[in-house]
């Protein structure tokens, strides 16, 4: 028997094979966790073509309308499978995805998984790496909530279909995301000029002439460009994490993740060099007023922005010192490519990148020039 809109997707045999599937009941509205605020956040009605996700300071809409009615019900099924298990961001990345192009899931819903196979071995070659991954963890979703054909037990079956080729690290491998020396230079320069100016005006006991946004945007740059932390871990650190025992001294604990069953995730702490830690001073100071009239999620932060908002800043800034756009991945990869030149270890870099794992250091070392010299 054949189903209404969706020709397209079988062969005549699969089509007369196909069945009439019932969906469950979705809950009128469900709950999922923004890592960004550590709070858990609803959906309060699920009936509705649009969904409406807030993740890390920005709304997301999820719009069901490009989906056939039929299938409709489906997509929110697996959308609400998702928010249970995985990453809001990413979920909203996936989704965003399936919906673009919903005929692969729709594929995979009416058909075993021996068709579905078959007809994801014919065709994943002309997918993008994304098409692919969005496609394979709804189909995990299809198993989890027993619809369809899938049962649980075809979680590996899954796991193991081909994917495009994709390489993670291309442009580390050719080196297209390192800042020449010069233009680190550049950065170093400004961020010392910028100290310079401020140790003046203190000692002199006149009022610098910087105002909030180039202290802001400095600090960020530090964190980014010394000490290789991303976007979203800069924009989550909290006021209270930035201490100054001294003077001379100045330290900034940063989130590695947070995870659902506790209130913060592990933190990790640097050191900030005694030079510079005049400008977090500075910028405490002056941002200690502008906090107080933030919302309740980002007035509890240092720098009282989104990660997005901490990726534009950082962006804006490098091309205002170099004169090119550098964002903050090319500041992370380029400070891990720094740190092996200079000769550190795999677990060493792997701790200073807070990596779960040391394997995602070897790339860097088989880029670096020095290594070579070195094991020889």
């Amino acid at each position: 028997m054949k189903v209404p809109g969706q020709l397209e997707l079988f062969s005549a045999p699969q089509e007369r094979e196909k069945k009439e599937i019932s969906l469950p009941t979705l809950h009128r509205s469900i709950r999922y966790y923004d890592g960004f605020s550590g709070e858990f956040r609803v959906v309060t009605d699920t009936a509705a073509d649009t969904w409406v996700l807030e993740i890390e300071g920005r709304k997301t809409r999820l719009l069901f309308e490009k989906v056939p009615v039929r299938e409709r019900e489906l997509f929110k099924h697996l959308a609400r499978d998702m928010l249970s298990r995985l990453n809001a961001v990413s979920v909203g990345i996936f989704i965003g995805s399936l919906l673009s192009e919903p005929k692969h899931i729709i594929s995979a819903f009416y058909m075993s998984p021996p068709e579905f196979r078959d007809y994801w071995v014919a065709g994943f070659r002309g997918w993008t790496y994304m098409v692919a991954l969005s496609t394979r963890t709804a189909v995990h979703s299809l198993c989890n909530l027993s619809l369809g054909f899938w049962c649980s037990h075809y979680r590996d079956y899954v796991s193991l279909l081909p994917s495009p080729k994709v390489d993670q690290y291309r442009t580390v491998r050719n080196q297209e995301c390192f800042l020449p020396l010069s233009d680190q230079s550049l950065i170093v320069s400004y961020i010392d000029d910028l100290a310079e100016k401020l140790e003046v005006s203190r000692s002199d006991g006149a009022p610098h002439e910087l105002d909030l946004l180039d202290l802001r945007n400095a600090c960020l740059m530090i964190l980014s460009h010394q000490y290789a932390f991303r976007s979203g871990q800069i924009a989550k650190i909290k006021a209270s994490d930035v201490r100054s025992p001294n003077m001379n001294s100045l330290h900034v604990s940063v989130p590695v993740g947070k995870q659902r069953n506790s209130k913060r995730g592990r933190l990790v702490t640097r050191k900030i060099k005694s030079e510079w830690a005049i400008i977090f001073r500075s910028y405490s100071e002056m941002a200690g007023a502008v906090r107080l009239h933030e919302n309740s999620t980002l007035g509890q932060l240092y720098f009282c922005m989104t990660p997005v908002q901490v990726s534009i800043a950082i962006g804006d800034l490098s091309e205002h010192i170099i004169g090119e756009r550098w964002v903050a991945t090319d500041l992370r990869h380029t400070a891990a490519q720094r740190m092996v030149d200079a000769g550190v270890s795999h677990v060493s870099l792997s701790e200073f990148m807070t990596h779960a794992t040391t394997l995602s250091a070897n790339v860097y070392f088989n880029a670096s020039p020095t290594q070579a010299e070195r094991v020889n």
